[in-house]
């Protein structure tokens, strides 16, 4: 194969690239934009919505009373969370993490040990985005002085 086949040939992406698209994290004035994820964000968010999946329809069937609102609840978090991780925003994801705690509470010391990495992500995606904005704030700031 010559290598003008090799660039004539479609690349394959890979079931993550299909699945979490790269975001451009640039907006159109060429400043990074504080609501739009990083790849490995988007991997952490989609694991999470996934796993939620499992989680509450794991807590639902232990449960005796009250089935149809946990599982819609933690059903909405995780279409959330992974929405938000398919398009990239960093606000859908966090409202979806924190949704998706709130329909975990299955009581116990279970609880903690399920919800501790839904807190850490939404902390991590939360440090990143007021990173972002603080940086944009500087850079507005520096524009006006000139």
């Amino acid at each position: 194969m010559s290598d003008d086949d090799e660039a004539a040939a479609p690349q394959r992406l890979s079931v993550v690239d299909r699945l979490l698209p790269p975001v451009v994290q640039v907006g159109d004035d060429g400043h990074p934009k504080a609501s739009r994820m990083a790849p490995r964000e988007q991997l952490v968010a989609a694991g999470l919505g996934v796993a939620n999946v499992a989680i509450t329809v794991g807590t639902v069937s232990a449960m005796e009373s009250g089935q149809g609102f946990v599982l819609l609840g933690g059903l909405l978090a995780s279409a959330l969370t992974l929405g938000g991780a398919r398009v990239g925003n960093r606000i859908l994801t966090l409202v979806g993490l924190f949704a998706a705690t709130l329909t975990q509470n299955s009581g116990g010391e279970l609880f903690l040990a399920v919800v501790l990495p839904y807190y850490a992500a939404a902390i991590w995606i939360f440090v990143r985005y007021n990173r972002v904005v603080k940086e944009q704030g500087a850079l507005r700031r520096q524009q006006r002085a000139e």
